[in-house]
């Protein structure tokens, strides 16, 4: 049994392929510090264009993390200011332009901007947008228009989109997970190893990132009434570790999964950097997506993140408190 893909869904992806054809040359972007869906999700993409006869460059904000260099066409991606003018530009896995950062110039070169993405809070931003908040991830949208493309489903593809699928939904773990992904992986398992995948991801972890784990844990805490859990790392600790954020990726979740607690949130000031990094973490009914946009930030019901103006003790002083309240509204 494999994904049916809905009628509202092959409306917008053949609007898509339409925008392609007309389209010799592309840029592919996604939010800054890329996780594994806009990562596989944007290899994915650059595979469907190109086989379609684009000429193609693959552009991140900053980056990207190392961890998935075993992805095919990896190492096409660039992350240095672009001046090229293109024909049309995609913006994946990216609720706003905001959060391009350093690629926020990509649009403006392109004569046509597409947006694919699955934020709930998604500003619409594209001249097309493809955007389904109730999705697992963004490469399972981009697996939808492979298949409208007829894209050649290899084992280098189907890895790309699998990794989008397993990061996005933490293992199958959170609640963007549904049956529609299950039938997903099914597909993509005649092609990939599970194994394999869990272990370059999850099994291979840098020496460094252990020696921040460690600091992270060190400074865990809990609210007064339990509910949540939070983690501090100061520019200090950062440096001590090897100073790269992309070394943070999963590092909440140690704070969401303590046993009684309903929420988790990593604090993280980077040098040079102005504000405090704060990514939230949930269980069931408390919505961290609609907190992160109080302070500019976004992302799903149950994971987000957002940058706060002001101190360490600041954020901290401030955010868990609101969490507190939010929670007891819930109850």
């Amino acid at each position: 049994m494999q994904n049916k893909i809905a009628k509202n869904d092959l409306e917008t992806i053949n609007e898509i392929i339409g925008a392609i054809k007309e389209s010799s040359t592309a840029y592919i972007s996604w939010h800054a510090r890329p996780d594994g869906d806009a990562l596989g999700g944007g290899v994915a993409l650059y595979k469907i264009l190109s086989d379609m006869g684009l000429d193609v460059r693959p552009v991140s904000p900053t980056k990207p993390s190392e961890n998935y260099n075993f992805l095919k066409n990896f190492h096409k991606i660039e992350y240095s200011k672009q001046t090229e003018e293109r024909d049309i530009c995609f913006v994946i896995d990216c609720s706003n332009l905001d959060r391009l950062e350093g690629a926020g110039n990509l649009p403006s070169l392109s004569k046509k901007l597409i947006c694919i993405d699955h934020h709930q809070n998604n500003q619409m931003f594209g001249s097309i947008n493809y955007v389904r908040p109730e999705v697992s991830s963004v490469a399972e949208l981009i697996m939808n228009v492979a298949k409208v493309a007829g894209t050649e489903i290899d084992k280098d593809f189907a890895l790309s989109i699998y990794v989008g699928l397993l990061t996005d939904t933490n293992r199958f773990q959170e609640q963007n997970t549904n049956p529609q992904s299950h039938l997903l992986a099914a597909e993509l398992l005649e092609y990939v190893s599970p194994v394999d995948v869990a272990t370059k991801i999850y099994g291979s972890e840098s020496y460094d990132k252990l020696k921040l784990t460690a600091k992270a844990l060190d400074s865990l805490k809990l609210s007064s009434s339990g509910r949540v859990g939070y983690m501090v790392l100061t520019p200090e600790m950062m440096e001590e570790s090897g100073g790269l954020d992309e070394n943070t990726e999963g590092l909440v979740n140690y704070a969401r999964n303590i046993r009684g607690a309903d929420a988790g949130v990593l604090f993280r000031k980077i040098k040079g950097l102005e504000g405090v990094k704060v990514s939230f973490r949930s269980k069931g009914l408390l919505d961290v997506g609609s907190i992160s946009e109080i302070y500019g930030g976004g992302g799903h019901h149950n994971a987000s993140g957002c940058t706060f103006k002001g101190s360490l003790d600041d954020a901290v002083n401030e955010i868990i408190p609101l969490l507190e309240r939010k929670l007891d509204e819930l109850a």
